[in-house]
């Protein structure tokens, strides 16, 4: 008799520790039911980390927006953001944890071409969609079904700038200093071609190092090379070349990327930073009233102005949750809403994929003036 007593408090105890997994588990199905998950790879460290820390504004903003209108679907969003450091392999371990960590359809972020390249073939083989919100490489045009971005290929930038150099400053001869990652040799090859193809001469060429801060020998080689200009394809180091370029007495016209913009390049650089001409992907805050209010809530938020990578970061939210709510939350939806999205009304103006996975979008030149990235008037 003891013993089936025993047998049955036993039965009685395991349906009780069943019934609290059901109820521990519906719980959580419950509370997940409630949000829908979008991983973000963002560059929060390292050389990148501006462009990460500026994106991820963007995407925790829109998120915001998007929460207090009810959400995607009646689903709150939930950002699962990791760090990549600004380096490739950080970078695929971020991507892989998202993924098996949070079965997450869609990943964004990924500002760095590098980090973009080295998780493309993740993406393609578990089919989950990949969106970048600022890699330029000419390469991600080819890197698979599952890979898009809402940032132009740096084809169009450089070829901008390489047709203004030669029909609009009249420089024919020119040296170019290009961060050795995927976003610089692509852009550096570009922009030779189509600037020798135009009639200039590249008289000097010499790639360096991500995170390099000395480049008094480049700048000496440039110096005995006798050119017109000199054009940056760099980050976080274009600060060190202009400060050591008037230090070494370099009088030469400066042109660069996007990669000019940020607070690092005046607070190493100082006065030695004024005059560098750029290209960028258009973004006016006073295009659209979008754009305008965008600009406005950043501000609020953050107490500052929001540059391109903000921009292109709290797009990439709209532009995911959108093609979700009118799709669905997989990753096979999620893609097939992407190549059909046409005319989404972005602050960075009217964005449609191409089979590519690519967009179009204008260019404008800029110039930098005491501390400030102004629109280039002549």
């Amino acid at each position: 008799m003891k013993k089936l007593i025993l047998k049955i408090s036993e039965y009685k105890l395991v349906l009780i520790s069943v019934a609290f997994l059901v109820i521990f588990s519906g719980g959580c199905a419950k509370k997940d039911e409630k949000e829908i998950k979008i991983g973000a790879v963002l560059e929060l460290t390292g050389p990148l980390s501006r462009l990460g820390e500026r994106s991820k504004m963007g995407m925790e903003l829109a998120a915001d927006e998007i929460n207090s209108q009810g959400g995607i679907l009646n689903r709150e969003i939930k950002l699962i953001i990791e760090d990549n450091k600004s380096d490739a392999k950080e970078g695929v371990s971020a991507f892989l944890k998202i993924i098996n960590s949070y079965n997450v359809p869609v990943i964004t972020g990924l500002t760095g071409s590098s980090i973009v390249m080295a998780c493309a073939p993740i993406a393609n083989g578990k089919k989950v969609v990949l969106f970048s919100a600022g890699a330029t490489s000419h390469l991600i045009t080819r890197a698979g079904d599952y890979i898009f971005r809402n940032r132009l290929s740096g084809d169009a930038e450089v070829k901008a700038m390489a047709d203004f150099a030669i029909n609009k400053l009249n420089i024919k001869k020119i040296a170019v200093l290009y961060v050795n990652t995927d976003y610089g040799v692509g852009n550096k090859d570009i922009f030779m071609k189509e600037y020798k193809t135009k009639g200039g001469n590249v008289l000097f060429s010499e790639g360096f190092e991500q995170g390099e801060t000395d480049f008094r020998s480049h700048l000496t080689k440039i110096k005995r090379a006798r050119v017109e200009a000199v054009y940056i394809i760099g980050v976080g180091e274009n600060g060190y070349i202009l400060k050591q370029a008037k230090e070494m007495g370099l009088k030469v016209q400066f042109l660069s990327t996007v990669g000019i913009e940020g607070p690092d390049v005046w607070k190493i650089a100082g006065e030695s930073a004024n005059g560098v001409i750029y290209t960028v992907q258009n973004f006016d805050p006073e295009s659209s009233q979008k754009a305008a209010n965008f600009q406005k809530n950043y501000f609020a938020k953050y107490n500052q102005d929001p540059d391109l990578f903000s921009a292109l970061g709290y797009d990439a939210i709209y532009i995911i949750s959108k093609v979700i709510s009118e799709n669905g939350y997989n990753a096979e939806a999620i893609k097939s809403g992407m190549y059909n999205l046409k005319n989404f009304q972005g602050v960075v103006g009217n964005i449609s994929f191409d089979s590519n996975g690519d967009i179009q979008s204008g260019v404008m030149m800029k110039i930098t003036k005491d501390g400030q990235f102004l629109l280039y008037n002549p």
